[in-house]
């Protein structure tokens, strides 16, 4: 059974606009930030080939580093995406639920 504190909790969590933009802003920053460390590096190596300078830019540590924060970010933004997952399935339920209380009413 879901209680009305369940519900509420997770009503406001679903309309919660300004922790779905952090999220989202948080994560395209990241990989904004991974494309433009990447891009710097692979303009600044002195390899000959492009596939070296590629892979010179990824093992680089700048870009490693950058390229973790990015990963973090996803993750957040993946965590996020779940626990509106889990408040929408509280709301689906408790609505189940009063729909099936108001028809046991009804049949009594």
């Amino acid at each position: 059974m879901i209680t009305p504190e369940q519900l509420e909790t997770a009503l406001a969590m679903l309309t919660d606009e300004e922790a779905a933009a952090e999220a989202w802003i948080t994560a395209l920053r990241a990989e904004n930030e991974c494309d433009l460390v990447y891009a710097k590096l692979f303009l600044s190596s002195n390899q000959g080939s492009v596939e070296a300078r590629k892979l010179w830019a990824q093992a680089h540590p700048d870009y490693q580093t950058v390229k973790e924060r990015w990963i973090e970010a996803r993750a957040d933004l993946k965590a996020y995406e779940a626990r509106i997952n889990g408040a929408e399935a509280i709301r689906s339920l408790y609505q189940t639920q009063s729909a099936n209380a108001r028809q046991s009413e009804w049949i009594r």
